[in-house]
């Protein structure tokens, strides 16, 4: 009888571990989503920045400006993705 339950004790904690595990998984990807959108926020930020420096953007329409920046987004993020090797 002895021998079960130790191996009971022993399966219940390798199942804490991996659940352990799992909790530290998911907070850590919850924090690289976070810094993420924070990264993101932030560059969308400067993209506007920069194009405030033209001349002519306040002479442009909003949707004519919301293409501009969606672009330029675009662009910087690729240009920083393709740095990082990704």
């Amino acid at each position: 009888m002895k021998r079960f339950e130790s191996d009971d004790t022993e399966d219940i904690d390798l199942y804490k571990e991996e659940q352990d595990y799992e909790n530290a998984m998911s907070k850590i990807n919850i924090e690289f989503y976070k810094i993420e959108q924070e990264s993101d926020r932030r560059l969308l930020f400067l993209t506007v920045k920069i194009l405030e420096k033209s001349f002519f953007w306040r002479f442009r329409s909003h949707m004519s400006k919301l293409k501009i920046i969606n672009r330029s987004y675009q662009i910087l993020k690729n240009i920083i993705n393709t740095d990082k090797g990704v």
